[in-house]
């Protein structure tokens, strides 16, 4: 099962994630402003030791046409969970009680993940913002009108692969 998410969301999600684990990504890394980051780091070929957002996407999108891996959107998941959860079930071909998709509904909200230390790794970060909102368009806040457009082009080029992208609820 491959998640993605609106790589603008992406942008802003990454950086947060690198301020909070200094050791892994250095000092450097870390005290990055956002438009250093996404100059220095998210658009570069490399980024992540993988590649761009779009090469990615396009990578497993390849096997999800082959009906190999089934491709979710985090937008989806928020809009709909139930619905995605079924998706998940279903294409996983399991066996289950409609007790199991309410406890697993229960389990994956917001709140219930934010205050569970297994999932929330606050403890180890020392910061309170390991699970930090997850709102869907919080990328309007951040990115330049110039590095939306930037994000507009690789957005692009996975629909053109095929992908269906959604940016919004």
């Amino acid at each position: 099962i491959y998640c993605y998410r609106n790589p603008k969301d992406v942008a802003v999600s990454y950086w947060n994630h690198i301020k909070l684990f200094r050791q892994g990504y250095g000092d450097k890394a870390a005290d990055f402003t956002f438009p250093e980051f996404f100059d220095e780091v998210f658009t570069q070929e490399k980024v992540c030791e993988y590649a761009l957002w779009e090469d990615h996407v396009i990578h497993w999108l390849k096997e999800a046409n082959a009906g190999k891996i089934l491709f979710l959107s985090y937008e989806d998941l928020s809009e709909n969970t139930e619905r995605e959860l079924r998706k998940m079930v279903s294409f996983l071909e399991l066996n289950v009680t409609e007790e199991h998709i309410a406890r697993v509904l229960d389990a994956s909200t917001f709140g219930m993940m934010k205050n569970n230390g297994a999932v929330n790794l606050s403890k180890q970060t020392g910061n309170n913002d390991f699970i930090r909102k997850g709102k869907v368009g919080g990328w309007v806040e951040t990115l330049t009108e110039e590095q939306s457009v930037f994000l507009d082009v690789g957005i692009e080029k996975v629909r053109k692969a095929g992908g269906y992208i959604r940016c919004s609820l």
